[in-house]
């Protein structure tokens, strides 16, 4: 059985005709203006063709190759590697200007370096890390000798899992010893520079 028709739902329907063309048409609107404006995505899918995708494509990889290329350029500019004289693993520092940052960590009752290269009368930055658990404290302090007899810098002493940065002014032109003033031997050579 039919239902009796309801005369505002007809002419409701009947409008919704015309209302949906408008929609259709206003989306077909939305796409070209897309297209125009050079949205990728869109238009390698109006294009339909293989070179509207290499199109798109490129406006996906000349960004991601330019981002690349400036960290790149970041990483690299302005940085020297130290040197260890004796098989250790080098510190990478950032030398600019004034300024020398180093960076250092211990891990297993160890630091990663045995060696840190200066430069004579610069302002100095170690950016200290312990990756040691938080019971276990560490920090780094420079002294004239291996007897840890004239302290030229002691740093704060923190706990695992936290990190610090030591200030100090780089002494003069010669070698000198640092170690860790909790764990002795936790050692190594600090060779300044002119």
């Amino acid at each position: 059985m039919g239902r009796p028709s309801d005369p505002a739902r007809t002419r409701a329907s009947g409008e919704a005709a015309p209302e949906a063309g408008h929609a259709n048409e206003a989306r077909r609107k939305l796409i070209d203006e897309l297209i125009q404006t050079g949205v990728p995505a869109v238009a390698a899918a109006q294009a339909g063709t293989h070179g509207g995708r290499w199109l798109a494509s490129l406006y996906i990889v000349i960004p991601l190759l330019a981002v690349s290329l400036l960290f790149g350029l970041r990483e690299t500019t302005g940085s020297k590697e130290n040197a260890s004289t004796d098989g250790g693993r080098p510190v990478t520092g950032t030398v600019g200007g004034p300024n020398e940052e180093l960076s250092v960590g211990a891990e297993n009752i160890s630091f990663d370096t045995d060696t840190l290269t200066l430069k004579t009368g610069t302002q100095t930055v170690i950016h200290f890390e312990n990756r040691d658990g938080s019971s276990v404290q560490h920090n780094v302090a420079i002294y004239e000798n291996s007897d840890a007899q004239g302290p030229i810098f002691q740093g704060d002493i923190i706990p695992g899992g936290t990190d610090a940065d030591y200030e100090f002014k780089a002494p003069p032109r010669g070698e000198y010893f640092f170690r860790c003033d909790v764990h002795p031997s936790m050692n190594g050579t600090v060779v300044v520079e002119s």
